[in-house]
């Protein structure tokens, strides 16, 4: 039988979907530790230089695993699109979607290379500035 996500956090007794949490206040305890110098390296008032390198990577790793330029093989990360998105397209997962995935981590790489935090409206604004069909199957079906 196939399960749900919400099926999973139910037996697990987790509500879902998980409640936000607001950082604002312990990121301001934080940064009142910090010297005037590590204030200045944070990237849009928040984001570690560290961090910042750390997404970057991911980003360019999960673009060549789901472009399959890693390995040779792509397609192999429908794993982390959530079930209920595949489930949701009876005709099953194409080539167009995963590029327009894949595309979505290149310009995540992208804003982070630039040294900008990669928010949803800046992914979405390179898109909207920069058409892309794949990407917007992508935003479509997933």
């Amino acid at each position: 039988a196939i399960k749900r996500i919400d099926d999973t956090f139910q037996e697990l007794d987790l509500k879902f979907p998980p409640r936000e949490v607001d950082i604002a206040p312990k990121l301001a305890c934080v940064k009142a530790l910090m010297t005037i110098n590590t204030l200045d390296l944070l990237i849009d008032g928040w984001l570690s230089p560290r961090m910042r390198k750390r997404l970057f990577g991911t980003a360019e790793i999960t673009y060549d695993e789901i472009t399959g330029t890693m390995h040779g093989e792509g397609f192999k990360t429908l794993a982390y699109i959530p079930f209920d998105a595949v489930c949701l397209n009876t005709n099953g997962i194409f080539q167009k979607f995963n590029d327009g995935w894949a595309a979505v981590f290149y310009k995540i790489a992208e804003i982070l290379r630039r040294g900008q935090v990669p928010t949803v409206q800046r992914v979405k604004d390179i898109f909207t500035r920069n058409y892309n069909r794949n990407y917007e199957i992508f935003i479509e079906k997933g």
